[in-house]
């Protein structure tokens, strides 16, 4: 489970700064094998699962040109949040049914969306996002060879192909905001080494928000917020089975703002996976996952994938003119 950029699941005004971890739906009949569902939640919950499930298998062959490997969805009445049994080959996540979404997206709760768009949003964009977080791990497992180190593939390829899995109508919105902030345009390598904040359970399920204050003029101007003189972060992390931990962190110097690539790392990440198909298709995407897949080291080049020049130096020129092109001029 990843920070998700706030945006996606609903405005936090100044003077907080906020990252919420909540870590579309049309599917097709033949890829519904990718996924056993199963649970006690309403009929209509299953079928909603089998719709995610659909399309998140449907847009992984797509990427990779093969079926991910399958595994199993449980629709739950007893968690809140979803929470993942198991991870790799035989993946399994347990996610809550929409009466305990409900439950927890109290009217206001999802930001400008009504408690109902709320809880659709989690079937047809955070479930999709999800499935295709385990999927990518279990495809890598199934590449990885007998010699090589089980590790932890990129951040980027991570959130670009779970972003990938969402309602494509997210990633016209995001396109906006990277256009907004042009000419900006993250290096390759940048890109390709950044790491987001990973959730404290390492990333078996629930949701985190953190929010960082900054000081206001006086109490009454925080809207009598405690604190209000001092910058604080306060990580609230509600656990799949309910309980919920409150931590906060003072900070003696206010913390620098993000850069672009980290406040709008996902819409980068999706980007460049966008960019890489669509110099490459599925060939290059699966040549991408081999390297990693068989490297005992964090960093692969991407000189001579499918489609990319043969040297890191053309790699970088090539995706800048692709994205001025199809970004920024798009």
């Amino acid at each position: 489970m990843k920070f998700k950029n706030p945006t996606r699941i609903g405005a936090f005004d100044p003077p907080v700064i906020a990252a919420f971890v909540l870590c579309a739906l049309a599917g097709t009949p033949q890829v519904a094998a990718q996924c056993d569902v199963e649970g006690e939640a309403a009929g209509q919950d299953l079928d909603l699962a089998r719709q995610a499930c659909n399309r998140a298998s449907e847009r992984f062959e797509l990427l990779f040109g093969n079926a991910p490997p399958p595994g199993t969805v449980v629709v739950s009445d007893t968690v809140q949040f979803f929470s993942i049994a198991s991870q790799g080959r035989n993946w399994k996540l347990v996610w809550p049914s929409s009466r305990n979404l409900r439950e927890f997206f109290t009217e206001g709760s999802g930001g400008d969306r009504t408690m109902e768009e709320a809880v659709a949003l989690q079937w047809s964009a955070v479930l999709p996002h999800e499935l295709g977080h385990l999927m990518l791990d279990a495809e890598a497992e199934v590449r990885r060879s007998v010699a090589s180190p089980t590790r932890r593939l990129p951040d980027w390829l991570h959130e670009g192909v779970a972003v990938w899995m969402e309602p494509p109508v997210h990633r016209r919105d995001e396109y906006a905001i990277l256009r907004a902030l042009g000419p900006y345009t993250p290096p390759v390598d940048d890109l390709l080494g950044f790491t987001i904040a990973h959730s404290p359970d390492g990333g078996t399920g629930g949701s985190t928000l953190i929010q960082t204050f900054y000081p206001c003029a006086s109490e009454q101007a925080c809207g009598g917020r405690p604190h209000w003189s001092r910058t604080f972060t306060v990580t609230t992390r509600h656990l799949p089975d309910g309980e919920v931990r409150v931590d906060t962190t003072f900070h003696e110097h206010a913390p620098p703002p993000p850069g672009p690539l980290a406040a709008n790392f996902y819409a980068y990440a999706a980007t460049f996976v966008r960019y890489l198909h669509h110099q490459g298709g599925a060939t290059a995407l699966s040549a991408v996952l081999d390297r990693y897949a068989g490297s005992s080291q964090d960093a692969i080049s991407l000189a001579a994938i499918p489609g990319l020049p043969g040297d890191g130096a053309r790699v970088e020129d090539g995706w800048r003119a692709w994205f001025t092109r199809w970004i920024l001029e798009g």
